[in-house]
């Protein structure tokens, strides 16, 4: 059966990657559109997390985080959440993309991130952590890099005084 809550159907089209049907809904729904049952997701953040990175960019170019920061339930931004983003599993019926794909994809949503909202570089979570924090948690090496080489504070201590690179 049919999903009938516009919201609905784009967090699902989100999902799936299916941009035509994402651009066909942002017209009648509010394209942030905040998942009440998984943390909080915006239409953004969903896009990040599973490497939808076409997606990504129209939701970006759209204006999606113009007037408010995609945050989860934990205050993690769409930097954040990139970093510790991971290739969804693949099964027979849904191959994933190559882990190198999924990688090279977060990378270049980060850097589209960050070139339309420098400011967010180094906002924590709840636990003080910054992306580059949690890059460096998840052993992200060229992320860590290209968060450094814009400027990222590697001095920033979280909330149990931790620094990035130590």
């Amino acid at each position: 059966m049919a999903e009938k809550d516009a919201s609905a159907r784009l967090r699902r089209a989100v999902k799936e990657n299916n941009l035509f049907l994402v651009k066909r809904l942002i017209k009648r729904t509010e394209m942030r559109n905040s998942d009440p049952y998984n943390k909080r997701y915006t239409s953004l953040a969903w896009a990040a997390v599973l490497g939808h990175e076409e997606t990504f960019e129209f939701l970006l170019g759209m204006g999606h985080d113009d007037h408010e920061y995609s945050k989860d339930l934990e205050d993690n931004t769409i930097l954040i959440l990139l970093a510790e983003a991971r290739p969804p599993p693949s099964t027979p019926h849904t191959p994933g993309p190559p882990d190198q794909d999924f990688l090279g994809a977060t990378l270049r949503m980060a850097r589209m991130y960050i070139d339309r909202y420098p400011d967010i570089l180094d906002w924590a979570n709840q636990e003080g952590k910054t992306a580059l924090h949690v890059a460096a948690l998840k052993g992200n090496e060229e992320l860590v890099r290209m968060l450094c080489d814009l400027g990222a504070d590697f001095d920033l201590a979280d909330n149990e005084g931790n620094t990035p690179l130590h």
